[in-house]
């Protein structure tokens, strides 16, 4: 005995299979009468969405039949979808607007017009503006409340018919239109990955897919790595890497893509430790000189949110993290220092943090220390305290240290006597006596051969001062 639900389908596809304009021969023929069994259905699916003379929005009704009535998984929808699209004849402006009138349809679910939007990019009837476009479109034509059409949208995020790359630019539009709010947009996205089926290789793959696709912004991207790696589908590594792969994929001017750095930079949702990835690949791509990256430092601690206690706990996560390098990261500690978040014992922590999230071989650890302590924008407390923590932590020796030391002195002198005591003022008591050698040293070679005499017997007498008491 049949269902309800397979004699209802038999009705729709008999009308449906009915309404077709007549098709002329040398004769008139009668449509055919149809008697649809188990067996057959599928095969008349198919070759009614292959009519040309039926219309797309047709075509798309009965998907969405044959899905509701179990003869069509979400695959095999797809592949409906995509043969329907690959039917239409006529114009590309004419392709277009079929589609177009399809995705307006009120009867279709949000599914089927996502799944119809991407065979229309796939078989080259629509470009990312185009995508984009319709995507705001299969947003706008939902009904009911706010609650009902976000709830439609989360559905399709559960399910896995829609591709990664499609259900972010719905997460993006949907933000756009004022159906979800960045909180609302996160849990989207969680529901995103938490539908990723496969390997975890399988899994990472989507994802970088969608890090790849140009028609997502770069905010969207940065959210989904964070999203990955808190799901444990990434770690540290391959979340640097897709970081790169997203400031890879940015296209136009310098300008543009600056702009679309700096738009990431100043989300909220993003976390800390990706914008310091994100600030990194962008210096490295060759769009972001130092001035530039000192004001995205900069706007990515403003946008720390809530208490000291949280605001420190960001930082500190950042600094752990290995999406971004030392230098980076000591930027960040001198922020927090300069804003009053982080008193000395606070800041001794943190640099201490920063040495040991240091990868790489022994000889890349203490090149990249090399490279913050010969910085021109590194504070020199900052550096001699990273002298410091390489010390204690085994990466180097006494004569390693003293040559660093020289290296950060030298870069940083000229700041004059308040800055050396400064620097003193934030490092340990025996450290201080090795300024006072080095600079004795570096006072005999540049003495009398710059401007800075004054300025350097007056370091000398309170360095002498410091270490008398």
């Amino acid at each position: 005995m049949k269902s309800i639900k397979h004699i209802l389908f038999q009705s729709l596809l008999g009308i449906l299979l009915l309404l077709s304009p007549p098709v002329f021969t040398s004769c008139q023929e009668e449509p055919a009468k149809i008697d649809i069994t188990m067996v057959s259905d599928y095969s008349q699916i198919i070759a009614a969405i292959n009519q040309v003379d039926r219309s797309l929005t047709e075509k798309v009704s009965l998907v969405e039949a044959a899905l509701s009535g179990g003869f069509a998984d979400s695959k095999t929808a797809k592949q409906m979808l995509q043969q329907a699209v690959a039917s239409l004849t006529g114009t590309v402006s004419e392709n277009l607007s079929a589609i177009e009138t399809a995705v307006k349809s009120q009867t279709a679910s949000l599914e089927t017009k996502l799944g119809l939007i991407e065979a229309a990019v796939t078989l080259g009837f629509a470009d990312s503006a185009t995508q984009q476009a319709l995507t705001r479109t299969a947003i706008e034509s939902l009904s009911g409340t706010t609650a009902e059409r976000l709830a439609q949208v989360e559905g399709t995020m559960r399910r896995q018919t829609a591709s990664l790359e499609t259900k972010l630019s719905l997460i993006e539009t949907a933000v756009t239109e004022g159906l979800a709010d960045e909180t609302a947009a996160l849990e989207l996205m969680q529901q995103a990955i938490a539908a990723l089926t496969g390997t975890a290789a399988e899994r990472l793959q989507a994802i970088e897919a969608a890090v790849e696709d140009q028609a997502i912004s770069l905010v969207a991207k940065l959210d989904l790595i964070d999203v990955a790696v808190e799901n444990r589908l990434a770690d540290a590594n391959e979340a640097l890497t897709l970081v790169q792969q997203a400031v890879d994929a940015l296209y136009g001017t310098v300008e543009e893509k600056l702009g679309a750095v700096a738009e990431a930079v100043k989300n909220r949702s993003t976390g800390l430790d990706t914008k310091l990835g994100l600030i990194e690949a962008a210096v490295k791509q060759g769009f972001v000189d130092q001035v530039a990256q000192q004001e995205l430092l900069q706007q990515a601690f403003k946008t720390l949110d809530g208490t000291l206690e949280s605001k420190l706990a960001a930082i500190a996560s950042a600094v752990r993290s290995q999406s971004s390098g030392l230098s980076s990261k000591m930027e960040l500690i001198g922020q927090a220092v300069s804003e009053g978040l982080a008193a000395d014992t606070v800041q001794q922590v943190l640099i201490r943090q920063a040495v040991e999230s240091l990868g790489g071989t022994l000889d890349e650890k203490l090149s990249s220390i090399d490279s913050v302590v010969s910085s021109q924008t590194v504070e020199l407390w900052a550096k001699l305290g990273l002298v410091e923590s390489s010390l204690q932590a085994g990466l180097s020796d006494e004569l390693k240290a003293l040559e660093q030391i020289e290296q950060a002195l030298s870069t940083s002198v000229q700041g004059g006597v308040d800055s050396v005591l400064t620097a003193l003022n934030h490092i340990d008591t025996t450290l201080k006596d090795h300024v006072t050698a080095v600079l004795a040293s570096i006072f005999q070679e540049i003495q009398g051969q710059t401007d800075y005499t004054t300025i350097l017997q007056s370091i000398q007498q309170a360095l002498d001062k410091l270490v008398s008491s």
